[in-house]
């Protein structure tokens, strides 16, 4: 964990940046054996000396009656973050929240736009345009010259990466048939926990942020392969009446595993191609939107804010748990690192949830576990802290293991045409818990267990709102509304 302090003109060197001084002792205040980060000791030396000048650091010099604001700090680390690097400490703190907030307010205004550009353009489309633009923008915020520079680009990369993993999820899901969406989508959740393990590591080596984020999104560059590589899904093909590229990929993969289609097998498909295709010209010829379309149909309505509300829960009690963890003392890359591993044996347990306890009942329980521990914990760390340790980590799991089985159950109870419109409307309320939860730890100064009862009782209330959702468990994903309305009768 890194400390900064002031600095102090008259006794820090210039171009040095030594954070342990024999000296701080009479020139900065101490709290807890620790130099105050934002205050000094008043200088009344010479007004004429007001930079380094070695007789003008003694003790004589400093008022330890009076306490002054500093503007320009010494740092304990040798890592350059944006912190040390555009000097956001004390009055300037503000500023370094702001940056994650803009995060999730771009994510919270582009994951609409997102699913509305998938269902219409395709999600191979979406996927390599959202990474191509996002990989250029993460490399021209490796090289902000300040912080509004650097803040704006942040929102800029927010914006262009929002809908990545939804896109990847979804063409993973309609890629693959009713008994393997559930090992498709742990997989892809594995890797993307993976992946968090993997940027911990990265991290703990380069610790220049301006090389971490070359390193991060210079890779990108890759994703030019992906228009040769990546098949467009076969459903969203079909849904807009593109039945020839559609069976060319289909070809494609009986051919890659050897597998022969029966010709009842392609009577099938191009049915129900010319079906979709029907229902795609009605969907132009009203020129509606598909919330529009939507919203004359009071079951998905109903289920849709139902969903909204799972997944606002998800993201106000997963990232509220993940403050209260990365706020835990220690070394912050190794903390993140166990974090973010956290969640590899949570998928791995919600795989075989779905596969045994099928998607309303993985929920319920993911939910409810989390609502008793959540509430638990702040009764039992009375006794031992340990206690608050162990519950701590098992509501991460379960709160994990729910977004993890959200993302699939989401996927499986809209149509293929409004499909991706439905789970980023979803996720953009998800963001706006995310957004929500940092200003719990204020809720403390009301009462200190506020903040973990919010945490249980929209876990509760979740959990109970499920029972109004159908079952979707070994059912082929629907493709229309009519579909979609008939899943559970």
């Amino acid at each position: 964990m890194g400390f900064q302090r002031c600095r102090i003109p008259q006794c820090d060197k210039p171009n040095t940046n030594t954070y342990a001084q024999d000296w701080i002792n009479f020139t900065i205040p101490f709290r807890n054996d620790v130099p105050e980060k934002c205050i000094q000791y008043d200088f009344q030396g010479d007004a004429d000396f007001m930079q380094y000048v070695n007789h003008q650091c003694s003790s004589q010099y400093f008022n330890q009656s009076k306490v002054v604001h500093c503007h320009q700090f010494v740092y304990s680390t040798d890592s350059l973050t944006i912190l040390n690097d555009f000097n956001l400490a004390c009055g300037n703190a503000w500023k370094l929240t702001t940056v994650g907030s803009m995060k999730n307010i771009a994510e919270v205004v582009i994951l609409p736009v997102t699913g509305i550009i998938s269902d219409r353009f395709g999600r191979k489309s979406l996927l390599i345009g959202s990474l191509f633009l996002s990989g250029i923008s993460g490399v021209i915020t490796s090289f902000s010259i300040n912080y509004w520079m650097y803040a704006t680009m942040e929102f800029v990369t927010s914006m262009c990466a929002a809908g990545i993993y939804m896109a990847v999820f979804i063409l993973g899901m309609e890629l693959v048939g009713a008994n393997k969406r559930v090992l498709g989508g742990t997989i892809i959740a594995q890797i993307f926990a993976v992946g968090q393990v993997i940027l911990g590591f990265v991290a703990m080596q380069i610790t220049n942020y301006r090389h971490l984020l070359r390193a991060i999104y210079l890779p990108t560059a890759v994703v030019l392969c992906y228009i040769w590589c990546i098949p467009e899904s076969v459903r969203w093909l079909m849904s807009k009446g593109q039945n020839q590229k559609a069976l060319k990929i289909i070809y494609k993969a009986a051919k890659t595993n050897r597998v022969e289609l029966s010709s009842s097998t392609l009577d099938s498909m191009y049915e129900f191609s010319g079906s979709e295709a029907n229902e795609t010209n009605k969907v132009n010829a009203s020129k509606s939107s598909p919330f529009l379309l939507a919203i004359k149909s009071k079951v998905l309505v109903v289920r849709f804010l139902i969903c909204c509300f799972c997944w606002f829960t998800n993201g106000f009690v997963y990232y509220g748990i993940s403050i209260h963890a990365v706020s835990l003392a220690g070394n912050k890359y190794v903390n993140f690192i166990l974090i973010s591993f956290a969640e590899v044996p949570a998928i791995i347990i919600t795989y075989f949830l779905m596969q045994h306890f099928r998607r309303k009942w993985s929920l319920q329980l993911a939910m409810l576990v989390c609502a008793v521990v959540c509430i638990a914990s702040e009764f039992l760390s009375q006794y031992s802290p340990v206690w608050k340790l162990i519950l701590f980590g098992v509501g991460k799991c379960s709160i994990s293991i729910a977004f993890t089985v959200s993302y699939v159950y989401t996927s499986e109870l809209f149509p293929t045409n409004l499909r991706q419109s439905f789970m980023s409307s979803c996720n953009m309320v998800s963001r706006i818990g995310a957004m929500i939860a940092p200003q719990t730890p204020l809720l403390a100064n009301i009462l200190p267990q506020l903040p973990a009862f919010l945490f249980g009782g929209t876990s509760l209330v979740s959990c109970l709102l499920v029972f109004l959702l159908s079952e979707t468990f070994n059912m082929k994903l629907p493709d229309t509304i009519e579909e979609a309305e008939d899943i559970g009768n």
